[in-house]
């Protein structure tokens, strides 16, 4: 899937774009293509792979799914998917990531939010 984006809204450059993005650079030794991928656990598969174009203006992101490696030796060809929700919702966190807005973090209450129903013991005293 294809998110094509007018170059002006990457406030960095791509590199350090897709650094915060948790993005990870890589150039196939057999090819030689430059692309991004980022693990979706701790194994090598599956992984978001991106492959980046910039023509005249626009970057276009060209992003699948990598499930697993090639299974035979020789080929290139692998189980990837190059549409469907977690596609489409990672081009969407990208695109918000160029608009300004950073991924949706669990807010923790400040100090004063928080209401001591507890006995408070002889220590907490000395710090009144």
């Amino acid at each position: 899937m294809k998110l094509k984006l007018p170059l002006s809204v990457i406030t960095t450059n791509e590199i350090q774009f897709m650094h915060s993005a948790g993005y990870h650079f890589h150039t196939d030794p057999v090819r030689g293509t430059e692309s991004w991928s980022r693990r979706l656990s701790t194994d090598h598969y599956p992984r978001f792979h991106v492959y980046i174009h910039k023509i005249s203006n626009h970057i276009t992101f060209d992003l699948h799914l990598d499930q697993k490696k090639a299974s035979y030796e020789g080929f290139h060809a692998h189980s990837g998917e190059y549409d469907g929700p977690l596609v489409e919702q990672e081009l969407m966190r990208l695109k918000s990531m160029t608009e300004g807005a950073l991924p949706k973090l669990a807010r923790l209450p400040v100090p004063e939010e928080i209401e001591e129903d507890r006995p408070r013991g002889w220590l907490s005293k000395l710090f009144e």
